[in-house]
């Protein structure tokens, strides 16, 4: 495919997809090659966001898994307290990256890993698995360019 003198060019596009195309031209009064190029673009954006909350979600499962085998590592005597507190720090560092970079609170969950640290409370480890939850939901529901969560 060559393009003109005005560096336009045609593609060959399912008839499925050019509806909609047009669907949306209609709805928007705007041209074909705009809401083409709007789609591709908002489209790279979702696609890089996503990939940035995938890592996040990956570190923050992790980091919290980690946490609960050294608890259970030093229940059972293999790790010592200082060992579970550098975890913990680890863990509470990725849960203020997630909110200071990804603006979704994770605050209120150091407090109740801080405590789980000082004493094994299945209840509260619960407690935490459902609020870690919670922040992966709002990673991967969170709106595009402004955040729900």
């Amino acid at each position: 495919m060559s393009g003109g003198k005005s560096g336009w060019m045609r593609i060959n596009v399912p008839a499925p997809i050019t509806q909609t195309i047009d669907r949306l031209k209609r709805e928007n009064n705007e041209p074909r090659w705009r809401v083409i190029a709007r789609a591709i673009l908002t489209y790279a954006k979702i696609h890089d966001d996503l990939d940035r909350r995938l890592y996040y979600i990956s570190k923050l499962m992790t980091g919290w898994s980690y946490v609960k085998v050294y608890l259970s590592l030093r229940k059972n005597g293999k790790v010592t307290d200082e060992e579970v507190k550098a975890q913990v720090k680890r863990f509470c560092k990725t849960l203020d990256q997630i909110q200071s970079r990804l603006h979704i609170k994770t605050s209120h969950i150091i407090g109740l890993v801080w405590d789980v640290a000082k004493g094994y409370n299945g209840k509260r480890v619960a407690q935490i698995n459902d609020e870690i939850r919670e922040v992966i939901k709002a990673l991967l529901v969170a709106e595009v360019g402004g955040e729900r969560a």
